[in-house]
């Protein structure tokens, strides 16, 4: 699982802090389109997030302070709503912004 939480983090924090949102969300588009993002890797960040597997207080970190995004509350809620929107982004072909 430790594998898995770097793995997302290092997403959300290369794309996210320095990308805007629609731009980071092609961006992992492509990664997972040219195989460099793996299915296995995918399926694995999100089964972490969807299982709600993440240690307590680390979904907060990684959207608030790896990807550097502002959240209303600051509160873990939030932030899984904000992963579960991630996730939402890269599997669709709409991207709705959070």
């Amino acid at each position: 699982m430790n594998k898995t939480i770097e793995q997302l983090k290092g997403l959300l924090a290369e794309f996210f802090k320095y990308y805007k949102y629609k731009d980071a969300v092609n961006k992992i588009k492509d990664l997972k389109t040219s195989g460099k993002l793996s299915d296995e890797v995918w399926d694995k960040i999100k089964n972490l997030i969807n299982d709600r597997d993440l240690p307590k207080g680390q979904a907060l970190n990684l959207v608030a302070f790896d990807a550097n995004l502002p959240l209303d509350e600051d509160t873990e809620d939030e932030a899984y709503k904000w992963l579960d929107l991630f996730i939402s982004n890269i599997e669709s072909n709409e991207i709705i912004e959070y």
